[in-house]
């Protein structure tokens, strides 16, 4: 997260930090901020919004609720950048020259997305066809597509037609709440009633929106893709190379962990033998492997998580699972 609020004081264009996360979140994600911003004196005075979800509700709501909020409090035509906190993007330049393309789109009212120049036929990712055009440096999105099986996404990365969906995106709060309106009512509708409802509080920095927790209930668990993306005909892809990673997952992260000879990727206190292609997060102590393939192993303090590579996708419905029976 410390990266991506850099990324966002240091392009210079930002004039007020939009924080969307879970209330139980809070302080620890204040302290981020307050962190990254003593880093750049120069935006001490900067404006910093937060606006607390009660409960996950994909980033429909969260996207939804920052416009909302953004009309609120700075204006109906403002342009909204949206970056997600786990993604890693080591070519700022790069990245910075595609916002420079991505503006003056959203200023016309489109809706614009970043897309990434795969280099590889992954399947973690989702993909957007576009209709690429070498004369510009912009595609209109022709459609959106989920996460491929390997058959799949060789073929995507063959026809150089697709691109990685990098979630990041860039519009006007007024263009995107038409769309969500036209495509998606209920997504509007319900996050807007828990917005207005919300609980509202002035900090030093900016201003406090508790999203009303028994109206979000009703909120539609969707992404903001699926919601509009997907059925708007407003959007625009800007194509882009920034060495981008979304690390929202093991097998993302661990291309950041060093690698053996055997295609171990581990992080700490960590010794293998005859093991192979295994992601090792050790956080507290010495984690031990002997014999095995293709596994991801998670250790901290509090909870020990093995599992294959294969059944990464399904470690969000294990962690859901875990915390309602456990809290």
């Amino acid at each position: 997260m410390a990266k991506t609020l850099k990324r966002a004081l240091g392009s210079g264009a930002v004039e007020q930090l939009i924080i969307v996360t879970n209330r139980d979140h809070y302080f620890t994600v204040k302290d981020e901020v307050t962190r990254a911003l003593a880093d750049h004196p120069e935006l001490s005075v900067i404006t910093v919004h937060y606006v607390l979800e009660p409960m996950a509700r994909n980033t429909g709501a969260a996207i939804v609720a920052a416009a909302l909020h953004v009309q609120s409090v700075v204006a109906e035509d403002a342009l909204l950048v949206v970056m997600p906190a786990d993604h890693l993007i080591t070519d700022e330049v790069a990245f910075q020259r595609a916002l420079r393309v991505a503006t003056p789109l959203a200023q016309r009212g489109q809706l614009v997305t970043f897309g990434i120049t795969p280099t590889r036929p992954e399947t973690g990712f989702g993909y957007i066809q576009a209709e690429v055009d070498q004369t510009t440096e912009h595609a209109q999105v022709k459609r959106f597509v989920e996460k491929p099986n390997l058959a799949t996404a060789q073929a995507y990365l063959a026809s150089g037609d697709y691109l990685w969906n990098a979630g990041i995106f860039c519009f006007a709060a007024q263009s995107l709440l038409e769309e969500v309106s036209q495509h998606s009512p209920a997504l509007l509708e319900n996050t807007t009633a828990a917005y207005v409802q919300g609980q509202l509080a002035r900090l030093n920095v900016g201003l406090q929106v508790e999203l009303d927790p028994k109206l979000f209930t009703d909120v539609p668990n969707l992404s903001i893709d699926y919601a509009v993306l997907e059925h708007s005909r407003a959007v625009s892809v800007v194509p882009c190379d920034m060495d981008w990673c979304d690390i929202g997952s093991w097998s993302a992260l661990s291309e950041l962990f060093e690698g053996d000879q055997e295609g171990n990727r581990t992080h700490g206190t960590v010794h293998t033998q005859s093991s192979r292609d295994c992601i090792i997060y050790a956080e507290q102590g010495l984690v031990t492997t002997l014999g095995v393939d293709n596994l991801i192993i998670v250790q901290t303090p509090d909870a020990v998580l093995v599992t294959h590579k294969h059944s990464e996708q399904a470690i969000g419905l294990l962690a859901k699972s875990l915390d309602d029976q456990y809290t």
